[in-house]
């Protein structure tokens, strides 16, 4: 490929956010801040209900200027079950994801912390599995992950991404 002149230039018209905290801080209310009442917000709920918090925002900009999407994480009696539940609960999550960034002006996750164990599911049933190197694999979580936050950069959807935080 050949070189080309840098842009001379700075556009920054959408915004790739991660708000991280622990339970209950807030993260969620920092988030939906960005919901105002002349533009679209999805939310791509997996962290089972908002808690009240999102009414106060619809309250503040009227209604039918936030969307949401409920993903709830799977639950099953064994890795299997797990697994083929979270198959099909990535596959609505994505399809929802990919929606909202194309058709919404912003876009909040809540929370990434949710999606990772959503992949890890899909991938293993579980939180771990082992490699034939003996060691944990997470490349194909990883890149599931990635690849959904990746979607970002073809739409002008802002992406906010909630995390929460434990100690480690």
């Amino acid at each position: 490929m050949s070189f080309q002149d840098a842009p001379s230039t700075f556009d920054l018209n959408k915004l790739f956010i991660s708000i991280e905290g622990e339970e209950k801080t807030g993260k969620t209310h920092l988030a939906l801040t960005i919901a105002q009442p002349n533009f679209s917000t999805g939310v791509i709920d997996l962290n089972d209900g908002l808690g009240g918090i999102v009414h106060k925002r619809v309250a503040e900009i009227g209604p039918s200027r936030i969307k949401i999407a409920s993903h709830p994480i799977p639950d099953g009696e064994d890795k299997e079950a797990i697994k083929r539940a979270a198959k099909t609960e990535w596959a609505a999550m994505r399809k929802d994801t990919i929606d909202s960034l194309a058709k919404n002006r912003a876009t909040i996750m809540d929370s990434g912390t949710e999606v990772w164990l959503l992949a890890r599911q899909l991938n293993f049933g579980g939180a771990k599995t082992e490699s034939n190197k003996g060691s944990l694999d997470y490349d194909a979580a990883n890149s599931q992950v990635r690849g959904l936050y990746r979607l970002y950069h073809a739409n002008k959807s802002h992406l906010i991404i909630t995390h929460q935080m434990e100690d480690e």
